[in-house]
């Protein structure tokens, strides 16, 4: 998948949190990218960590995101 062929559906400052939920996308069969999450300093500091995934699959992206016990009621 392409950088410039998906879409932001997430973003944190934590990485384990996208790590998590990036292995849960897949685990629906929903390809994602994370990126920024080697952006150096501290946790909570820069919140610029960001999950994507390919269009077509970005409303069913943000549901299991939605309803992953990480993230219910986050938003």
């Amino acid at each position: 998948m392409a950088d410039d062929d998906s879409v932001v559906i997430y973003t944190t400052s934590d990485p384990y949190t996208a790590q998590v939920l990036r292995a849960g996308l897949e685990a629906e069969g929903i390809p994602c990218v994370v990126a920024g999450e080697n952006q150096g300093g501290f946790i909570g500091v820069m919140p610029e960590i960001s999950l994507a995934v390919p269009p077509g699959l970005a409303e069913k992206a943000r549901e299991v995101i939605a309803a992953h016990p990480k993230t219910a009621g986050t938003e």
